[in-house]
């Protein structure tokens, strides 16, 4: 990977640090395309690449008061893509065990749990759904939990509120999406399929 000087890259991760949004632009716009390269050569899909670049400098933003202990910006983005991907492989194993299981014990049960590539499809889209309809501070605190994986401690300080807010917001959302889900037909071990797999990378 390309480098900045020695100079100019601490003085941008201190910017970055203190919040300065132009500073984390440049530092996106330098890199992105040589992380994303190296996401698609890993995982041979542009989409998951993509989404998998745009978490890692997700990440990277809301967690910026730390960017100060990087010594090497090539190296930590090279090395937080590698793991990246491997967990994204762990996750797609991991799924498909999950949805192999689930299916078996749907064919046991009758098909209460999940009948098809299409029903997981679909279960898919009402979890899309189900997060839209959550409130502003639910959604926020959902997808900085769920999506990007912050803990209570780490949400709390970049939302400036209480852990304890944080975790009864936390609580309130996943209540209403199951609620959500359980009125359209998903029910409660569908749920925790769609919790494990939709989540955990």
């Amino acid at each position: 990977m390309q480098q900045y000087s020695t100079y100019h890259q601490n003085d941008l991760l201190q910017k970055i640090a203190s919040g300065d949004e132009h500073a984390f632009s440049e530092l996106y716009n330098f890199h992105w395309k040589k992380v994303y390269t190296f996401l698609f050569r890993m995982t041979r899909s542009r989409q998951i690449a993509e989404e998998l670049m745009m978490d890692i400098f997700t990440k990277l933003w809301l967690r910026r008061d730390l960017v100060i202990n990087i010594n090497d910006i090539d190296a930590y983005l090279l090395k937080s893509s590698y793991h990246k991907a491997l967990n994204f492989f762990r996750y797609t194993a991991r799924q498909k065990k999950l949805q192999d299981a689930l299916l078996h014990e749907s064919a046991i049960n009758n098909g209460t749990i999940i009948a098809d590539s299409t029903t997981y499809l679909e279960t898919r889209e009402l979890i899309n759904e189900a997060i839209d309809h959550l409130s502003p501070q639910r959604k926020v605190v959902f997808n900085l939990g769920k999506v990007h994986r912050l803990s209570n401690n780490e949400i709390a300080r970049e939302l400036n509120i209480s852990p304890a807010t944080v975790k009864k917001t936390m609580s309130s959302a996943l209540k209403a999406v199951k609620g959500f889900l359980k009125e359209r037909g998903i029910e409660a071990t569908t749920c925790i399929f769609f919790f494990l797999s939709f989540f955990c990378y």
